[in-house]
């Protein structure tokens, strides 16, 4: 600093305009050209003036506009510094500004009664301020909550009639399901699983998989629910790691020989609606169910982590019941409500779908074909179903919206919850516009809480479900919403690189505090101290700040906003990826001698994974075969949608892989396409036609593969939805997945248009005809 400052004096007569033509910065006609930030500190004694008799002192009229972005004056008087700061409106709001203008006050008393700290040890933390922002030193109260099993047997209990579980034409009461989960939970306990056991659970959304979710928890077990679409390694992987003692398939027997033949120790189990175990027959004497301890393991989730392994997070009971009780109280949900179950099994947040309304004497919905959840047809799903309880991320959510059926209000839904993605104003103000009937709060009148039915979710699964939520007011905050304030016996800090914490405005990593933590890793002790580090602000060994790698601030208003991530993690349709885990997992096939997989966007601004590839020799593989080798191991938001061939990976001086000099992929994905062949009819020429308005590649091909092109379950609606309105069609998701070719997808076409008319009565397939 003392040499810049130095410098800066020898140099101080060089003519501005001969600096500015000497460095040549990129000109923006909005901004000067060399600073936007001033800072000017002078002695305001020349003011002062001195006539016989009287005193007298000039001042400069106050600047109307900002010459600068941001302009601070500290003028000297005598032994006081006054600040005055000046700002483009445009720029700053003077919450913001008044803030700022006091921390900087704050800064300079730490100074002067601590001169020797180094700068990063003063903290922005300012005294207005630390009424709005959480106090890390108090201590949080950790109330007594129940299992959710004891409150939804209460619920059983007090209404056994009630509808629990629709599914189509089909119902079922509260007590059809209650007696069910105990069936479920006594044939576990007969056959030896004991408190901790981990059972894992696979199969179709329907009454017996949520019967079986419950016998699970009651028998003491440790849940454990896998989407059956999960590729069979995956699923073999995490069975693994996990230990799992037994494995329930719940009508559903596609993979029982991969679990008997590779994993011994697990006794694998098929469960169907007429007996209850497929296998075996159960004794009738009653086994008395254990009673569940609020520290007790409940459930078991995994994440992805950086070594390959994905990371298994273990839930307690007290945690869960905790945001449950929680969310049934904040947003009054009751026995009128009516949930939508769309989570996937292998996300925690299938735990909130579920539980939530069973646990609030309401009723569990679940679609009649599950791939309907991408395509704009849930809409009238939620619509017949009369739907008032809706969760879903945002991605999902814009698909719905892009494939919007016409005449839809879904006058009944009273809340949406929106998690695991960037919530933006945009997504906010058309989801309102399209439907504006929304927002009528139960008991609640508009009037009282305009528009409030969108709700901001946001929490790791390491600190159970969501810890923080925000309201989108009527008017939504510009770009990427808040998300606002944290739960009920739970803190949301803002910590600097020291541990300490950040003042409004200051960017830091978001830490999560409270009681009703997750109970961590499993077999994953380093990343687990890592992760979970003792409060600094406090004494006690267990109380616990979990990091969670996001980077955020608070607002002048006290609410939290997210700014992004300190690590290369990314969410990809609501996933959370690790590159490292998927390069981990590249690097192992046995034609790559080197690799590194990086994130980036694609041409429709979504997150995407590139991999970067060495081969022990020019075409020693193909990319279809690191592709297929990925897709047989990780999910698909895992695949990367790039792969780059180099000869080397380029290094910096220190051995590093240099990332910067890593060629760009090529985004028009033209290097994953098979030799060009045109469309050879009127069919083909239209589906190649909306692959390209989808995927955003110029020229497609007959034989060019959906998937490789950077295709993925949301756009495969999206193309499903526009080939149904050309061909006036009723063509099933499924088509696209089973038909991933241009010709292949249109001869599923003209197959489907021939079907329809031969079930046409005669005269109207003339007609069409």
């Amino acid at each position: 600093m003392r040499e810049t400052a130095l410098g800066a004096y020898a140099h101080q007569d060089l003519p501005f305009e001969k600096l500015v033509e000497e460095l040549q910065p990129q000109r923006d006609l909005s901004r000067t050209p060399l600073f936007q930030v001033f800072f000017n500190l002078f002695d305001a004694a020349d003011n002062e003036v001195q006539f016989a008799g009287f005193e007298a002192e000039v001042f400069s009229p106050i600047e109307e506009w900002s010459q600068f972005d941001l302009t601070l004056y500290a003028a000297e008087r005598g032994e006081t510094i006054e600040l005055t700061l000046a700002f483009n409106a445009d720029l700053f709001a003077p919450p913001r500004m008044a803030e700022m203008l006091e921390q900087f006050r704050h800064l300079l008393q730490q100074i002067v009664t601590a001169p020797d700290k180094q700068i990063c040890q003063y903290s922005l933390v300012s005294a207005p301020s630390r009424t709005l922002l959480p106090d890390p030193s108090i201590v949080l109260s950790e109330p007594y909550h129940e299992p959710v099993t004891k409150t939804f047997l209460a619920r059983a209990k007090a209404a056994p009639d009630r509808p629990a579980i629709r599914q189509g034409a089909e119902w079922w009461s509260y007590h059809d399901l209650a007696r069910r989960a105990e069936t479920h939970a006594v044939a576990l306990l007969r056959d030896g699983i004991t408190k901790g056991d981990v059972v894992a659970i696979s199969g179709a959304p329907s009454f017996e998989l949520i019967a079986s979710m419950l016998g699970v928890l009651m028998s003491g077990g440790v849940l454990l629910t896998l989407d059956r679409n999960l590729p069979g390694e995956r699923q073999k992987l995490m069975i693994t790691e996990a230990g799992a003692k037994r494995f329930l398939y719940v009508g559903d027997r596609r993979t029982e020989d991969l679990w008997t033949e590779s994993v011994p120790a697990l006794v694998a189990t098929a469960v169907n609606e007429n007996k209850l175990f497929e296998r075996e027959k159960l004794p009738a004497a009653s086994v008395k169910l254990p009673e569940l301890e609020p520290d007790d393991p409940a459930y078991l989730f995994f994440t992805s982590g950086t070594t390959g392994v994905p990371k298994a997070v273990l839930g307690s009971h007290k945690g869960l019941s905790h945001f449950l009780k929680w969310q049934r109280k904040e947003f009054a949900v009751g026995p009128a409500d009516r949930a939508a179950q769309l989570t996937g099994l292998s996300f925690d947040v299938v735990l909130r779908d579920i539980f939530l309304p069973l646990t609030s004497g309401a009723s569990l919905h679940l679609p009649d074909d599950p791939n309907d959840i991408t395509s704009g047809r849930i809409l009238s799903w939620l619509e017949r179903e009369r739907i008032t309880l809706l969760h879903t991320v945002p991605s999902l959510a814009q698909t719905w919206l892009n494939d919007l059926p016409e005449g839809l209000t879904l006058s009944c839904l009273r809340w949406v919850f929106f998690a695991g993605e960037p919530l933006t104003d945009s997504l906010v103000r058309r989801w309102r516009e399209s439907f504006p009937a929304n927002g009528k709060l139960g008991g609640v009148s508009s009037e009282a809480a305009p528009l409030g039915y969108l709700i901001n979710l946001y929490g790791p699964t390491e600190t159970t479900l969501a810890k923080c939520f925000y309201i989108v007011p009527d008017e939504p905050s510009f770009g990427v919403q808040p998300v606002g304030q944290s739960l009920p016996d739970s803190q949301a800090l803002v910590l600097n690189r020291n541990n300490g914490q950040c003042g409004i405005g200051e960017p830091g990593e978001i830490v999560i505090r409270t009681p009703f933590r997750t109970l961590g890793y499993i077999n994953a002790a380093e990343e687990q101290a890592a992760r979970f580090i003792k409060n600094p602000f406090t004494d006690d060994e267990n109380d616990l700040l979990y990091r969670t790698g996001d980077r955020g601030r608070y607002r002048p208003d006290g609410e939290l906003e997210i700014l992004g991530r300190l690590d290369d993690q990314i969410k990809i349709r609501g996933v959370r990826v690790e590159p490292e885990e998927v390069n981990a997992i590249l690097s192992g096939h046995p034609a790559v001698t080197a690799s590194l997989v990086v994130s980036l966007k694609d041409q429709q601004g979504e997150n995407a994974l590139a991999a970067y590839v060495v081969h022990g020799k020019p075409g020693a593989v193909k990319v279809s075969d690191l592709r297929e080798y990925l897709e047989r191991k990780l999910p698909p938001a895992l695949v990367p949608t790039y792969f780059v061939t180099v000869e080397q990976l380029p290094l910096t001086a220190n051995g590093k892989v240099d990332r910067r000099a890593l060629p760009l992929p090529d985004l028009s994905l033209t290097n994953l396409k098979q030799e060009f062949i045109a469309p050879r009819n009127a069919t083909e020429e239209l589906v190649s036609a909306v692959w390209s308005e989808v995927l955003g590649v110029n020229q497609i091909g007959i034989r060019d593969n959906f998937f490789e092109l950077g295709g993925h379950s949301l756009r495969a609606t999206q193309v499903l939805s526009r080939i149904n309105a050309i061909f006036k069609i009723e063509l099933q998701l499924s088509a696209v997945f089973e038909h991933s070719t241009v010709a292949g997808l249109a001869a599923a076409i003209e197959d489907q248009l021939v079907a329809e008319l031969e079930s046409m009565p005669e005269d109207e397939a003339h007609q069409l005809l």
